[in-house]
């Protein structure tokens, strides 16, 4: 998937000028901080594979910039915000991955905790738009 949306940046940077080549798309990784089967993203059990995946793209997909990490944490908790400010402290301070400059971690309900906790970027989605309906 990831080589798929460096193509398509690919495709859409290489038709532009010279001065616009450098472009980047801004990518967050999503971490699975609650182990959550429903859930999609690394495992933040995992710093090590958390890494090399950061690494790869890094090195292999060049119009990618891993800016930062996301998660959807554990309704209710703020477990997951402490854990996934720990996986950016030890990639950027232990690994030296300058990149990680961002997290994404909090929702309507819990964006004030999230926010405590480092997040710099929210989806508040349900108290612009409402309560979704997930009966459909």
């Amino acid at each position: 998937m990831i080589t798929k949306l460096n193509r398509a940046m690919e495709n859409i940077v290489g038709g532009k000028d010279d001065d616009d080549k450098n472009e980047k798309l801004n990518t967050y990784i999503q971490i699975n901080t609650s182990n959550e089967e429903s859930k999609s993203g690394l495992s933040s059990t995992n710093k090590e594979e958390i890494y090399n995946f950061i690494k790869e793209i890094q090195s292999s997909c060049s119009y990618l910039n891993v800016l930062g990490l996301m998660t959807i944490g554990y309704a209710g908790s703020t477990d997951d915000f402490k854990i996934l400010n720990d996986v950016k402290d030890h990639l950027v301070k232990d690994k030296g991955v300058e990149s990680i400059k961002e997290l994404s971690m909090g929702m309507s309900n819990d964006f004030e905790d999230a926010i405590e906790y480092g997040s710099t970027n929210i989806r508040v989605g349900s108290t612009i738009f409402g309560v979704r309906d997930y009966s459909n």
